[in-house]
């Protein structure tokens, strides 16, 4: 096996968002929908990830994880599959248990937040091992502001990225927040 070896996983996950896009009545039939997942149809837990409700929705989600994935599947691969699966299988618990009144979710986000935390942990983690305090503050200015963004979805009921009112998109900081801690648990 090669130093860096292609992101398959990252690639095939972006591809199936991409696609089940483009497939008319796939991202109903596969985002985590309350009451379907109370009449079986479990497997909108792990599918729900590949949804989005419209291209600017799906664009920033599947750049960031792209851009994260490419950078953290090819340094990593185990840590990598284990954070992500940890984060697949979370938020959408996160998202039923915690959000009673929440019926639909969608989308790449709270997986882009795994990423992202496992990322900065790293990051930091590497600048204090090497004894170089400089190479800690981009990382950590970096985690400020993804709390700030978070804490302003929170708060505003609105998306900071995607324009929530024309997509009729829910801001969900939970799933970023689960994803952060799937993110920094396996980092």
């Amino acid at each position: 096996m090669s130093r860096h070896p292609l992101p398959i996983l990252t690639l095939l996950i972006a591809c199936a968002a991409l696609g089940i896009h483009v497939i008319p009545g796939a991202a109903a039939a596969l985002q985590l929908d309350r009451a379907a997942v109370g009449d079986g149809e479990f497997w909108r837990i792990l599918t729900c990830h590949l949804t989005h409700v419209d291209v600017s929705h799906l664009v920033w989600n599947v750049v960031v994880f792209v851009a994260l994935g490419w950078r953290l599947e090819r340094r990593d691969p185990g840590r990598f599959r284990f954070v992500l699966g940890v984060a697949i299988l979370a938020i959408p618990p996160a998202i039923i248990l915690l959000l009673p009144d929440l019926d639909l979710y969608r989308g790449l986000s709270g997986l882009d937040s795994a990423l992202f935390a496992m990322l900065a942990v790293d990051l930091i983690r590497s600048g204090l091992k090497r004894r170089r305090p400089g190479a800690v503050v981009l990382p950590a200015l970096l985690v400020l502001a993804f709390i700030a963004k978070i804490a302003w979805e929170a708060h505003a009921g609105t998306t900071v990225f995607v324009d929530s009112g024309a997509a009729a998109l829910i801001p969900v900081p939970l799933a970023h927040l689960v994803g952060a801690a799937a993110g920094m648990a396996g980092a």
